[in-house]
């Protein structure tokens, strides 16, 4: 294989460069619609499906964690409750009468 010879140099490269490509600024009109673009989701789906799937499986795992707290309570109310049912029981003294509603 023969090598390849580079046939344009640093400077005429540099020059060729500068001819071709142009700066330009940018309209400040598209400046801001690229700003509000940015800013504001358009289009027919708003919501990828990914999204809305994690979305319900976060309020899932909140509903779950919030009834598994709430038998927490549950569980620490009716231990205290056999915890004073005991005392009276070994005191020897009577419970209070249940009033039938």
């Amino acid at each position: 294989m023969s090598s390849i010879k580079n046939t344009l140099t640093t400077k005429e490269l540099e020059g060729w460069l500068s001819q071709v490509f142009i700066p330009v600024e940018p309209n400040e009109l598209f400046i801001r619609k690229l700003k509000a673009r940015l800013l504001e989701v358009r289009g027919d789906k708003v919501f990828s499906v990914w999204t809305v799937l994690g979305v319900l499986a976060m309020v899932l795992m909140l509903i779950l964690t919030s009834l598994g707290f709430a038998l927490r309570i549950l569980l620490v109310l009716a231990s205290l409750f056999g915890l004073i049912d005991k005392r009276n029981k070994t005191s020897g003294k009577t419970p209070l009468p249940a009033t039938g509603a």
